[in-house]
């Protein structure tokens, strides 16, 4: 079977998938590489907010795919295993990578793939590097802040892909935990995961 490539996107490759990777062989819309293609043209896909039109057009995990009246994102573990799984609403996750001062009033949140937001000054002394942004279709921004107990999702190291639970800090590394507990404790550096629950900051 023709193996698709990702076109460069805003991720490392092993972040993202291509579309038409996604619709033959983990949605089974198609079976060969020219149905792929037919059915891309034939229906209304979003990536994000945009038509995709290319079968290597790249996807990660942070984005939503929209195919008709159904919305879907991404799961990408280790070793080229990957999933799908239906979501209710729009939302795009950014981790927070840096803070940028754009004038006295307003710095700017810079965050993984490329996403950026602009927030007034009194608040971005409350908003840590590490921090997740997360945007919801028709609502306000919000940011959520690692606490512990956080639910986490994992982007590097042997659980890639994966959801654990933040147990605390030592000896310069975070501790994380799998769901279930069944498993011994991992330690991972600040930028090998990003908090999906915690202490949440309304950008409004």
């Amino acid at each position: 079977m023709y193996r698709l490539t990702c076109d460069n996107g805003g991720l490392p490759q092993e972040y993202s998938l291509p579309i038409g990777y996604i619709l033959r062989d983990l949605l089974g819309h198609a079976k060969t590489l020219k149905e792929t293609k037919k059915y891309l043209i034939a229906n209304s896909i979003l990536i994000g907010q945009k038509r995709c039109l290319s079968l290597r057009h790249s996807v990660s995990f942070l984005e939503t795919i929209r195919i008709n009246k159904e919305t879907y994102k991404i799961r990408i573990y280790k070793k080229n295993k990957s999933s799908i799984y239906p979501v209710v609403a729009g939302e795009t996750l950014s981790p927070v990578l840096s803070k940028t001062r754009i004038s006295p009033t307003q710095y700017q949140l810079n965050g993984l793939g490329g996403r950026n937001y602009l927030i007034n000054s009194q608040l971005v002394k409350q908003i840590e590097i590490g921090s997740t942004v997360i945007k919801k279709e028709n609502q306000d921004l919000i940011v959520v802040q690692l606490i512990e107990d956080s639910r986490v999702f994992v982007i590097a190291g042997k659980n890639m892909g994966k959801e654990m639970i933040y147990k605390g800090f030592s000896k310069n590394q975070y501790i994380l935990s799998p769901i279930l507990g069944l498993e011994e404790l991992v330690r991972y550096n600040e930028r090998d995961f990003f908090p999906i629950t915690g202490k949440i900051i309304s950008l409004k």
